[in-house]
């Protein structure tokens, strides 16, 4: 589950994420891809305990509570907001974008925690919260967009 507010005059994205996963391999440690312009301020596991991690060059290593054993599962909820650069870059592919009139974020930006293995599979339940008068695309919507408690407006993608 990916809750993420964007805040297009501030080029900023604020995000809950909570990654669900099976461990392939007995793990110390578990490493996850992230835009290095994100910067994660907490993971914790299902009990709510905060587990030791560490950010690089867009590499988290997170440390679990207990290693994990092969075929164990976990589920890890990271925090996490950055501001996307929006100036202009000759020559490169911009993969992600928060600002005004138009905010993108495509998969390959690793705007949320994904797996060190880009071709593992993955399913996403995503709710977008905008200012009024944005609109978000993308497949999966599942109803009209309906107001939070913030007064932003609340896209939800299954």
């Amino acid at each position: 589950m990916i809750d993420v507010t964007l805040d297009p005059t501030h080029h900023s994205l604020s995000a809950q994420t909570r990654v669900d996963f099976k461990a392939t391999e007995n793990l110390a440690t578990v490493s996850f891809q992230m835009n290095p312009a994100l910067h994660v301020t907490s993971i914790t596991d299902d009990a709510g305990n905060h587990l030791n991690s560490t950010q690089d060059n867009g590499t988290i290593r997170v440390t679990p509570a207990s290693a994990l054993t092969q075929g164990s599962t976990a589920a890890w909820t990271f925090t996490y907001s950055g501001v996307f650069d929006t100036g202009t870059h000759e020559n490169a592919v911009r993969l992600a974008s928060v600002g005004d009139p138009v905010t993108y974020l495509l998969v390959a930006a690793h705007w949320f925690p994904m797996g060190s293995d880009e071709t593992d599979r993955f399913t996403a339940t995503t709710h977008v919260h905008v200012p009024v008068g944005e609109r978000v695309l993308g497949s999966g919507l599942t109803g009209a967009p309906h107001p939070d408690a913030n007064g932003k407006m609340v896209f939800d993608f299954d």
